[in-house]
């Protein structure tokens, strides 16, 4: 399934995102991507992303923008947190930082306040 130890731990941290993303009792709720002001900053980048890439390469990445916006929303967050917990990318990931900047930049600052406040 996993190819090494480097996958193996990008895919933890990733699933770490998520939770992170969630409630203290565990029902998720999006407390990070759900937030107003990453909503407005994730569908401007995806609406430039979208007017400026070909299908191929929206296909590449349909995970993070796919047709849900919340689940693209829930997924890129998760990868910015295996993306600022580990030293590793993938050429999907790389992508996401090529195009949604300030997604992720919002995102880590999300972030940081969470884990900050104890969550």
């Amino acid at each position: 399934m996993f190819q090494n130890n480097e996958e193996q731990f990008s895919v933890f941290m990733h699933e770490v995102g998520h939770f992170i993303d969630t409630e203290k009792e565990g029902t998720y709720i999006g407390i990070i991507s759900e937030n107003p002001e990453l909503t407005q900053i994730y569908k401007e980048e995806l609406s430039n992303f979208k007017k400026n890439s070909t299908i191929k390469q929206q296909e590449f990445i349909d995970y993070f923008i796919g047709e849900d916006e919340t689940n693209g929303k829930a997924e890129t967050m998760a990868e910015t947190n295996m993306l600022l917990t580990t030293p590793y990318s993938s050429r999907r990931s790389l992508y996401l930082q090529q195009h949604f900047p300030k997604t992720i930049a919002k995102i880590a600052e999300l972030r940081h306040s969470v884990l900050s406040s104890n969550h």
